[in-house]
């Protein structure tokens, strides 16, 4: 059974998570990937080279609690300017590694964050910092 396997870690939920993206399940794709290197415990998120393309903002609200973000290889080309009011604990956030041409202001003003990797993205302009 796929879904004991994922739950269990034995199987990596990329290619499942692709399938789902593809087919339009997006209930089924959120449900693997809130299962995918999710540590609420230490406060941690890995969803890195998941070819994720889009951040919904109801992923986030699902992981307010996060302290470490990794979102580095997905092909983002935007991210939802919303995201700052679900990241207020961030003290780590890692979109490199992307598509994006600028990031919402919101990044540049969440209150938690000491550290932001936006390298090898696509960067022309960045938001005034406060």
């Amino acid at each position: 059974d796929v879904q004991k396997a994922v739950l269990s870690g034995k199987v990596s939920t990329l290619v499942p998570m692709e399938i789902a993206r593809r087919n339009g399940h997006f209930q089924t794709r959120e449900e693997l990937l809130l299962r995918t290197d999710v540590n609420q415990e230490e406060g941690t998120v890995y969803w890195h080279g998941l070819r994720l393309l889009v951040l919904d903002v109801s992923w986030l609200q699902k992981i307010h609690w996060v302290k470490r973000l990794q979102l580095a290889r997905n092909g983002f080309k935007s991210l939802p300017n919303e995201m700052g009011t679900y990241l207020k604990q961030v003290v780590m956030l890692d979109l490199s590694h992307n598509e994006l041409s600028t990031i919402p202001r919101c990044i540049m003003e969440l209150p938690s964050l000491q550290e932001l990797n936006l390298s090898h993205n696509k960067l022309v302009d960045l938001p005034d910092v406060p």
